[in-house]
């Protein structure tokens, strides 16, 4: 099995964010009756933010001879774009946690509320993780990039014939 991604930074980055996003998940679908309140975007963010990073864990780790050349720009779109839902979802469940403490006390008697917080905390610390993996992934596309236009426009062909003239 291949470890020697998991041993380098990004692979770190991506079982961190993995845990992030499966805490956030767990912690998102604990209240019962917020998923209207905005629980379900939450939900919805962190467990394909979850399947994402766990799919381009595993590309890196078992696929990376056969990834196409253009994977760092897909990876480097699919953390923009999850840097902008985690942060949303961040927002919208520490919101939620506030407005929610003293509705669902006064209402149903259940406190609710460390979940949702947890919910917030897990789905920022995300957000952190992302931000920084979204540099780094823009640091390795830059890289790849460099590297293929440097390979393509110094390969050069030689070729030698050897020409062979038999007298009878």
């Amino acid at each position: 099995m291949p470890t020697s991604y998991i041993s380098t930074v990004p692979g770190l980055l991506k079982i961190i964010e993995a845990v992030l996003c499966l805490g956030g998940f767990i912690s998102a679908i604990i209240p019962y009756d917020w998923t209207s309140a905005g629980g379900g975007w939450t939900q919805f963010v962190t467990i394909t933010a979850l399947f994402g990073v766990v799919g381009i864990l595993i590309a890196n780790m078992f696929l990376v001879e056969k990834l196409p050349p253009i994977f760092p720009l897909l990876v480097l779109i699919f953390y923009a774009v999850y840097d902008l839902f985690l942060l949303s979802a961040g927002i919208l469940t520490a919101v939620r946690a506030g407005q929610v403490y003293t509705v669902l006390i006064f209402l149903t008697g259940y406190n609710l509320y460390q979940s949702i917080a947890a919910a917030a905390f897990f789905v920022l610390a995300a957000f952190v993780v992302f931000v920084i993996d979204t540099i780094l992934s823009f640091s390795a596309w830059r890289a790849s990039s460099a590297q293929t236009q440097s390979s393509s426009t110094h390969t050069t062909a030689t070729t030698t014939s050897k020409t062979t003239v038999v007298v009878s």
